[in-house]
């Protein structure tokens, strides 16, 4: 529950650049309405999930960042994708996709054809929050290795430099 506070914090500090309409998010689902769509598909929705869906039954985030649905419009047997994945968020406004698994009941985010499989829904949430955070919007992962590439530059040309001068 803390990163969903964290979250919707952020999108209240974004509406006055983004638009008051820019994030929104609707109304819990009911437990009822949770089990109806479990036991009318015969799957099970993840526990994480549930939780999101205790919070919300469909949500938009900074408007295309992120668009998670409720049971009601999740999409099954897509076309495009593996036939245990079901569509529960369209994301970063590009065509990537959030689904989970009927066998496995993992995340997996579909970006153009690959797949990545997240074993918890706040990973997803954290990633949101990274995105929407107004400071860098690089992983530690990549920011790291853009320091030591900066690094790694600026030694060459001090060594070059060096050997200029020891050529003259």
């Amino acid at each position: 529950m803390e990163k969903i506070k964290e979250l919707v914090c952020l999108c209240e500090q974004i509406a006055s650049d983004y638009g008051d309409d820019a994030s929104w998010f609707k109304q819990p689902a009911s437990d009822e309405m949770i089990s109806n769509w479990e036991n009318k598909h015969n799957v099970f929705i993840p526990e994480t999930y549930k939780e999101w869906l205790s919070f919300t039954n469909e949500a938009q985030i900074r408007n295309s960042l992120a668009h998670f649905y409720g049971p009601d419009k999740f999409v099954m047997n897509s076309g495009d994708l593996p036939e245990d994945l079901i569509v529960i968020a369209d994301l970063i406004g590009d065509g990537e996709q959030l689904c989970f698994s009927k066998i496995t009941r993992n995340f997996v985010w579909v970006d153009h054809g690959e797949l990545e499989i997240i074993d918890d829904f706040g990973a997803v949430l954290s990633e949101i929050i990274r995105m929407l955070k107004p400071k860098s919007c690089l992983s530690p992962e990549m920011k790291e290795l853009l320091m030591n590439m900066v690094k790694n530059n600026s030694q060459d040309k001090k060594r070059n430099n060096g050997n200029e001068r020891n050529n003259r």
